[in-house]
């Protein structure tokens, strides 16, 4: 797959006598550069979050299963005390 910071180098050459359209090309591709790094690092925090969001969900699961084994002890002791 061809990326559009490849599609303007290719026109850059094509239009390398007008120093014009070089300028916004530049410009161009300044914007598609910032963008790009923008939404990578929109991703990698998105996929922090994730992992963070996973860990805490397996931490939760697993204080759960440990109240209900403990629940399950006193009501065996309570069970044991009639």
């Amino acid at each position: 797959m061809t990326s559009l910071i490849e599609h303007i180098h290719e026109i850059r050459d094509m239009v390398k006598s007008n120093p014009d359209l070089l300028d916004r090309l530049n410009v161009i591709e300044m914007m598609v550069t910032d963008t790009q790094k923008s939404t990578d690092a929109w991703c990698s925090r998105a996929m922090d979050d994730a992992d963070k969001l996973t860990r805490e969900n397996v931490d939760l699961k697993s204080a759960l299963v440990h109240q209900d084994d403990e629940l399950g002890v006193c009501m065996a002791k309570l069970g044991e005390r009639k």
